[in-house]
């Protein structure tokens, strides 16, 4: 299997203002050239890239001028409205809506930049904006270096699935049914995680919760927990059967579920998976832990709840998914919690999706409360089912599992960059 890609490419090109900076593929974010001198005479394709992330998020939340002033500074704008400068948009963070963008386009406006100078590189795969350039895949992962090197190093012979994995898979008792796994606090995932318990499914699954810890913690009282929450599902019908109980939920967090043997599961967020393989050490030197899955709960769950960063659909105008959905559908059937479209984007990518275990009918919803409810209804459906015709679909279905594991190795954001890029440099 080959993992070179064309990294000669990117030295035509030059970044200024900020660099570039995949999630994890060292050996890519290594080839980006980037200085902070404001001098654009000189030989490479000069780009003036603005990530969400810096100085942005100021402006569009706070009001920050200043910020926006400093990002997008007067002196550049005829440098890009005479061609000699490319000014690049970018999702650096996993997603931003149209609206959040649109603002930033009003400010370039307003201090003289050309319209059909100013280019959007989108993890919005459902983006209406013009001059906008989308992901593949519409996150900072990559599947090919992130998800399939990972794997391919963690689990040499297993992943993909050789046919005595799949024996094995196939017949094996289970304990449970399925994985949920869940780190910061989402109103959603509080939701997708309290029908469980609603439900009475909860002790036929595999169910973390633990609101981000090491690395990836950030601080999230209870009592603004239970205000989003609150808020959350007052504002559309969740079928809640007992909010105060839902409400109360909070006090079970944080849930931790133990992997990898760890007798102390909160510190598996501590430090970084690395790398065995030095072949694959070369482009992905160490990953967050949350990239690689025990596989023990794997093989011993039917299917995966994925429960994805983001839940609205902006009235039909955003998709976006991350490695949540992609690790699940890579490794068992998978039910998604998150923005509608996914599914039919996976499709359109040649992935096999598992419609023959779920009605995947949630995912033309655009109404949030409906497709998530839609979705625990299924989870409850799938639960119920007699373990012989369950283990039966199951067992169907680990041709498409292996399919999306080979799939995945055809898809890699360093293309994505090289062909806007591509598309950048002709149309201006």
């Amino acid at each position: 299997m080959n993992f070179e890609f064309d990294i000669e490419f990117f030295d035509k090109f030059l970044f200024h203002n900020c660099k570039p900076q995949l999630m994890h593929t060292d050996y890519f974010n290594n080839a980006f050239n980037y200085t902070e001198e404001l001098n654009f005479e000189n030989d490479k394709i000069n780009i003036w890239y603005v990530r969400d992330d810096r100085g942005c998020n100021d402006y569009v939340y706070k009001d920050d001028l200043e910020s926006m002033q400093k990002t997008i500074p007067n002196e550049i704008v005829s440098k890009v409205n005479n061609g000699s400068l490319l000014l690049v948009l970018s999702t650096e963070s996993e997603w931003q809506y149209d609206g959040f963008w649109i603002k930033i386009i009003e400010y370039c406006e307003s201090i003289g930049i050309d319209k059909n100078k100013i280019n959007i590189m989108n993890s919005n795969i459902h983006t209406n904006l013009p001059n906008s350039h989308t992901f593949t895949f519409s996150s900072l992962p990559c599947p090919k270096y992130d998800l399939g090197i990972t794997w391919l190093d963690k689990y040499p012979d297993i992943f993909p699935y050789t046919d005595e994995i799949v024996h094995d898979l196939s017949n094996r008792k289970r304990q449970k049914r399925y994985i949920c796994l869940n780190a910061h606090y989402q109103e959603h995932r509080h939701f997708t995680v309290y029908k469980l318990f609603e439900k009475k499914l909860n002790d036929m699954g595999y169910i973390s919760f633990t609101l981000g810890q090491g690395m990836n913690y950030t601080d999230m009282p209870k009592d603004r927990m239970v205000f989003e929450w609150d808020r959350f599902i007052s504002e559309q019908d969740f079928d809640i059967k007992n909010k105060q109980d839902s409400i109360d939920f909070v006090d079970k967090l944080p849930i931790f579920l133990k992997e990898f043997g760890n007798s102390e599961p909160e510190k598996y967020w501590d430090d970084y998976y690395h790398l065995q393989n030095e072949k694959y050490r070369k482009y992905t030197p160490a990953i967050r832990p949350w990239m690689v899955r025990d596989f023990d709960l794997v093989r011993d769950t039917y299917f995966c709840i994925s429960t994805e960063t983001l839940r609205e659909s902006d009235n039909g105008n955003m998709c976006n998914f991350s490695e949540k959905v992609v690790l699940g559908w890579i490794l068992q059937p998978t039910i998604i919690v998150g923005t509608s479209g996914i599914i039919k984007h996976l499709k359109s990518l040649g992935f096999e999706s598992y419609d023959e275990l779920f009605d995947e009918s949630y995912d033309d919803i655009v109404e949030t409360n409906k497709r998530l409810v839609k979705v625990m209804n299924e989870v409850e459906r799938v639960c119920n089912m007699p373990e012989d015709e369950l283990k039966s679909i199951y067992s169907d279905l680990l041709p498409k599992v292996i399919h999306n594991q080979h799939k995945i190795f055809e898809y890699s954001v360093i293309e994505d960059w090289k062909n806007i890029l591509t598309e950048l440099s002709i149309n201006d």
